[in-house]
Formats: C-alpha cells, sequence, structure tokens
C-alpha cells in the first residue's frame, strides 16, 4: 500500500515537472490550463486518499482516475496548442498592420515637415529677392547722402578757413 502511494506520488510530481516544463515553453495559455488540470488531479487525488472506502478499493478508483486525469491533461493541452497556433498568427498580423500604419504615419510626417520647410525656405527667399532692391536702394541713398554731407562738411570748412584767413 505504501509502495503504490509512493508511485502515485512519484506519477504526480512527473506531472506536474511535465506541466511546469510546458508553462515555461509554453506561455500563459498553457501554464493556466496545467494548474487547472494539476489542481483536479491534486483535489482528486486527495478525495480518493480520505474516502471512507477500503484501501484496496481506493487504489483501485486512484489508479483508474489518475490515467483518466492524465488523458485530460494530455487532451488539454493539446488543444491549448491548437488554439495558440492560430492565436499567434493573428498577433503576427496584428503586429504586421502595427508596423505597417506606424510607417505610414512617419512617411507621412515625414513628407508634411519637407513641404512645410519647402515652402518657409521658398518664402524666405522671395522675401529676400524683395527686400533686396529695396535695400540696394537704401544703400544707394545713404551714399549719396554721405556724399552730400562730405560736400557740406568740406564747403564748412572751406568757408571756415576763409574766415579764419580774413580774420588773421
Amino acid at each position: 500500500m505504501a509502495r503504490r502511494e509512493e508511485q502515485l506520488r512519484e506519477q504526480l510530481e512527473e506531472l506536474q515537472r511535465q506541466l511546469v516544463e510546458r508553462d515555461q515553453q509554453g506561455g500563459n495559455v498553457l501554464g493556466f490550463l496545467g494548474g487547472v488540470v494539476l489542481g483536479m488531479l491534486v483535489g482528486a487525488i486527495l478525495a480518493l486518499i480520505f474516502a471512507p472506502q477500503p484501501g484496496e478499493q481506493t487504489r483501485e478508483q486512484l489508479r483508474g482516475t489518475s490515467i483518466e486525469l492524465k488523458d485530460r491533461a494530455t487532451q488539454a493541452v493539446g488543444q491549448a496548442k491548437e488554439q495558440a497556433g492560430p492565436l499567434a498568427a493573428q498577433a503576427q498580423d496584428t503586429l504586421g498592420q502595427v508596423k505597417t500604419r506606424a510607417q505610414s504615419f512617419s512617411d507621412t510626417a515625414k513628407d508634411q515637415v519637407q513641404s512645410i520647410t519647402t515652402r518657409f525656405s521658398g518664402a524666405a527667399g522671395e522675401a529676400r529677392d524683395q527686400a533686396q532692391p529695396a535695400v540696394s536702394g537704401m544703400t544707394e541713398t545713404a551714399r549719396e547722402t554721405a556724399g552730400k554731407a562730405q560736400g557740406a562738411a568740406t564747403e564748412a570748412g572751406n568757408s571756415a578757413q576763409a574766415k579764419i584767413n580774413d580774420t588773421v
């Protein structure tokens, strides 16, 4: 009896180890299903062990239940793997769509920035071209005014010199 219980515990530990490995490899869905199956298995074993029946009948029932639970666990894992495949493909498709939209948005933003830059560059060039004649005209006017001022200063200097010479 003790040997049989030890074998069942070893099988339970092996099943638990396998479920942990699958959880680490398979992701959250398999981990959840593995936990459910493991919980069912532990609950069934405890219920059978503590049930008020003769030992032989309990062991026989425990063997049958453990085989049944192992089969259910295998089926649940298989179903989870079948469902995980399409979900992974759908996630990949969605990721591809998001990447495409992000690239499109990025391209549109780049085009708009380039367009704005081009327009402002053009407007700045036009403003420079329009201001150039005015600046040239102002420069010429300033030169003329400076020339007149210099002529007037020279004339005033000559006049002052002449008055000094007349006084002396």
